[in-house]
């Protein structure tokens, strides 16, 4: 036998073995275009309620693990509970967005702050719920510059998206020093809530 005929028969032999490759990982947009897929009629409001899933998902770093659930689901009748993977912030604040997308033109809806503290209830550990309450009143402080308040959300966003991957001792040590600094910087702002 030759060594390119070989070669041929022994990678026939290993493509056997391999393993079928892992399913592509669903984007936000991906999943937020399969929701507009169900939706009927496709108005104006659905339009913008797949903007908003898909923001939503992006800004708080939805798992994968919801992405394709929701991608798979065959229909909106949340038998999947397709929701019940999202961290009690992410949920919070996609409830927000929903509430804010669904109200009438002039109507009140809850301050921003307000949103951003429910947020902060479903923290994992009491130094988080400290430190996003820290991050979030200086969000929402007029005392600090516009940019500085976007990168302090942007900051949350990478804190709650970090939960699920850190053990919990080292969760809490992260949290209490985030809370020292927001404490600090609240202060040396005169920031309050």
């Amino acid at each position: 036998m030759s060594t390119a005929a070989a070669v041929v028969a022994a990678l026939a032999v290993a493509s056997c073995h391999l393993d079928a490759p892992p399913p592509p990982v669903v984007s936000c947009s991906e999943m937020s275009d399969h929701v507009l897929a169900l939706l009927q009629p496709k108005d104006g409001h659905a339009h913008a309620l797949r903007d908003t899933l898909e923001h939503r998902c992006t800004a708080d770093h939805w798992s994968e693990r919801t992405r394709t659930c929701i991608a798979e689901e065959p229909a909106l009748d949340a038998k999947r509970g397709c929701r019940d993977t999202l961290t009690p912030p992410q949920r919070a604040m996609l409830e927000r967005a929903l509430v804010e997308l669904d109200a009438a033109p002039g109507a009140t809806v809850p301050s921003q702050v307000s949103a951003d503290f429910e947020a902060c209830a479903g923290a994992p550990i009491p130094a988080c719920v400290e430190y996003c309450r820290g991050l979030m009143t200086l969000a929402a402080c007029d005392k600090v510059p516009q940019a500085t308040r976007d990168v302090l959300r942007a900051q949350w966003s990478q804190a709650m998206a970090a939960w699920n991957a850190l053990p919990p001792d080292q969760l809490a040590q992260v949290c209490a020093q985030g809370a020292m600094s927001m404490s600090q910087l609240t202060s040396s702002t005169l920031c309050t809530p």
